[in-house]
């Protein structure tokens, strides 16, 4: 499991094909914690594993072949967020709430379908990005079916950094951790391009606001500010680029309040935690049986989409980007292509 995780975060190849196992899923058993937790985990890994083999492997296959595939893959995503549970279960709780093993086990959960939400939708934003770029199109202009799927992956990303925040709200990011600080950096990707979309058009922001969503850009550069003091020098690397991407854009992203590195940066003693930040009774999304109760977009292509192929194919494979699903290398690619058209 953590093997095919770190195998795709890293944009290695994948060593061992979901075909290849047959073995069941942990079940219930006497003495032992309840296994939804590891279910749930090894599910999230193999529709991972679906994403990087069907939109990131370049292998060639028919349009309507890619189509399906995707749709499966965003059904399985819409139907992971109903298993989660709301709450922990009630061995990780406690008379007094829950324990903060259990509020990292679901914030886990989440954070790893936040993720591999982004990872299905970040080609569809970079495509649009790139579309308002070059002055070809507005968010306002661009069908609804391309602004669902924006949505969606802008909105992942969004809650994926206000998760991040409660886990150092609690006193319980993974300081050095690779996943936790991987998180935070798709995340604020991700928003750059929603700031870079919002900025083509200051009217779109106000019309469409999940573009400027809060947490945004400027929380995740203050959250890898937070890890940057404790010494974790990769944190500080990634923050860097995304600054030195922002500012190879000035006249592009008017008036975005950058954070800077050196007079504004976190420190151990200085906590994330205030009265903005939200408590996680109120931020973790909640479902009831079937039917989704919280905030979590459904992924599903919308009618416009339906009969289209093309359409959706193209969405996916621009030729402007060389994409690998890695989050470092296809940054990298972003930049390459912005800081060559200034």
């Amino acid at each position: 499991m953590h093997d095919k995780r770190l195998t795709i975060a890293t944009g290695c190849p994948l060593s061992l094909d979901d075909k290849m196992i047959a073995s069941p899923l942990p079940a219930s058993s006497p003495g032992y914690c309840d296994p939804l937790a590891i279910q749930l985990n090894i599910k999230i890994v193999r529709i991972q594993s679906r994403i990087y083999s069907v939109i990131y492997r370049n292998e060639s296959c028919s349009e309507d072949t890619f189509c399906d595939s995707v749709r499966d893959i965003m059904l399985s995503l819409t139907q992971i967020a109903k298993e989660i549970p709301q709450t922990p279960s009630r061995s990780t709780t406690s008379s007094r709430g829950p324990s903060k093993l259990g509020i990292r086990t679901s914030i886990s959960l989440f954070t790893m379908l936040y993720q591999a939400t982004i990872l299905t939708l970040r080609p569809v934003l970079l495509h649009l990005a790139k579309s308002i770029f070059n002055h070809e199109t507005t968010f306002g202009t661009s069908s609804n079916a391309l602004k669902h799927l924006a949505r969606a992956c802008i909105e992942a990303a969004s809650k994926n950094l206000e998760l991040m925040r409660i886990l150092v709200d609690e006193k319980i990011i993974s300081v050095f951790g690779f996943f936790d600080l991987d998180a935070i950096f798709s995340s604020s990707f991700i928003l750059l391009l929603a700031a870079i979309i919002s900025s083509a058009n200051t009217s779109d922001a106000y019309q469409f606001p999940f573009l400027n969503s809060s947490p945004g850009l400027k929380e995740g550069l203050q959250l890898l500010d937070y890890l940057a003091s404790y010494q974790n020098h990769a944190a500080r690397v990634r923050k860097t680029q995304i600054q030195k991407l922002q500012e190879c854009l000035p006249s592009f992203i008017r008036g975005f309040d950058s954070v800077d590195i050196e007079n504004r940066a976190a420190t151990p003693h200085t906590s994330l935690n205030n009265a903005s930040v939200p408590q996680y009774e109120n931020t973790v999304p909640t479902y009831n049986g079937s039917t989704v109760e919280g905030n979590f977009v459904p992924l599903m292509f919308p009618d416009e989409f339906s009969d289209d192929p093309h359409a959706i194919y193209s969405l996916f494979h621009d030729e402007g980007f060389e994409l690998t699903g890695e989050n470092q290398t296809d940054f990298e690619e972003v930049q390459r292509y912005f800081q060559w058209q200034e």
